[in-house]
């Protein structure tokens, strides 16, 4: 490969956008699951169920977030490098 194909921070164009879905398909998945599960909530038959799926629900929730939050930064960060 030539030196012109690599970006400005030695990652491959290529990688980094595979990475950037792959990462987002993560946070996609994290979201979906997190609010199938809210759906739940209240309909458990012990209250210890119901709180358990409420916790793991806004974990998965948060993870979603924590990886939209982190890829941002990382769009960022890349599109500030590209400019100076």
């Amino acid at each position: 490969m030539s030196a012109g194909t690599h970006a400005p921070n030695g990652r491959d164009p290529v990688q980094q956008e595979a990475h950037f879905r792959y990462v987002l398909r993560l946070g996609d998945t994290s979201l979906v699951l997190g609010q199938r599960l809210g759906e739940w909530v209240g309909h458990a038959p012990a209250l210890e169920e119901d709180l358990g799926l409420a916790n793991l629900a806004l974990d998965l929730i948060g993870q979603a977030v924590h990886r939209a939050v982190a890829d941002i930064r990382s769009t960022v960060k890349h599109a500030t490098s590209q400019i100076g």
